[in-house]
């Protein structure tokens, strides 16, 4: 069961999951480096097995939701202090001028990865968050996939229900199982 902090135990571990999966019953596949967590047959997310006991791995797109409804608490937030980086956290720190400020800084990380957001950082020249998402847009825009035709077209013909019509004694068509 996830308890009130979006965490489930495994293994003496705790491990986040969905912000909407609060009280709810997930499934967990342990392999030999990851831990899949499964809730109504799909997959909501995969952590990395830690190499200790007792860790709590968070991933901070579960706890974006939360996190934001109350923005001058983001900088405190052990979700967000064990996901951002010391550049990445020294980075809100600085932009944290207005709790509007912080909030576009951290709905980035519902976009992009913390690796991509970094890595954008570290090349700006200019270190500003407009700077940082006008550039993310740029690295993230998608190329179109191109359309595939099917092979050959398949016809299905309707199917013949005349042999279980047969199986229906005369006059019982409209008897009651």
């Amino acid at each position: 069961r996830v308890d009130s902090f979006s965490l489930i135990r495994v293994e003496g571990s705790r491990f986040s999951v969905p912000f909407e999966l609060i009280g709810k019953v997930v499934t967990t596949k342990l392999h030999a480096t990851k831990l899949e967590v499964v809730y109504n047959k799909s997959v909501v997310c995969v952590h990395e097995r830690p190499r200790i006991n007792n860790e709590t791995v968070f991933e901070l797109a579960h706890y974006l939701e939360a996190i934001l409804r109350k923005p001058r608490s983001i900088l405190n937030a052990k979700p967000v202090r064990a996901a951002l980086s010391p550049t990445l956290m020294a980075f809100a720190r600085n932009i944290a001028k207005t709790p509007e400020d912080l909030t576009r800084f951290m709905r980035l990380f519902g976009e992009h990865d913390c690796e991509l957001i970094e890595a954008t950082l570290n090349s700006l020249g200019s270190k500003t968050l407009e700077a940082l998402t006008l550039e993310l847009g740029k690295r993230s825009k998608r190329q179109v996939v191109p359309r595939i035709e099917p092979i050959m077209e398949v016809e299905v013909s309707k199917p013949s229900l005349s042999i279980y019509d047969q199986m229906i004694p005369r006059g019982d068509a409209h008897r009651p199982c």
